[in-house]
C-alpha cells in the first residue's frame, strides 16, 4: 500500500512534468495511472480537468474539477460561495465576482 501511494504521487508529478512540456497525451495517462492508485487525488482530477478544459472538453473538464472541490469544500466560505458549482451538473452558471 505505501508503494501504490509513492508510485501515485509519482505519476501525478510526472503528469504534471509532461503537461508543462506540452506532452498532453502522456499527462493523462500519467494522471490517469495515479487515479487508479488513488482514487480521488485532486492533484491528478485538476490535472486532467485543466487538460480537457484546453481540448475543449468541457463536461468531463468539469466533471473531473469537482473531485478536488470536493475535497477542499470544508474550507473556510468555500462551501457557501462555490457549492452550486460542486452540486450542480450546470456548467452555465458562473463564478462569484469576488475570490
Amino acid at each position: 500500500e505505501a508503494l501504490d501511494a509513492e508510485a501515485a504521487g509519482l505519476l501525478c508529478a510526472r503528469g504534471t512534468l509532461a503537461r508543462s512540456m506540452g506532452a498532453g497525451e502522456q499527462a493523462r495517462a500519467a494522471w490517469l495511472g495515479c487515479l487508479e492508485r488513488r482514487p480521488g487525488d485532486p492533484e491528478a482530477l485538476a490535472g486532467l480537468g485543466d487538460l480537457y478544459f484546453h481540448e475543449g472538453r468541457m463536461e468531463e473538464s468539469i466533471a473531473a474539477y469537482r473531485g478536488p472541490l470536493r475535497a477542499i469544500r470544508t474550507s473556510r466560505g468555500f462551501t457557501s460561495r462555490w457549492e452550486p458549482f460542486i452540486s450542480t451538473p450546470q456548467a452555465t452558471r458562473r463564478p462569484p465576482a469576488k475570490c
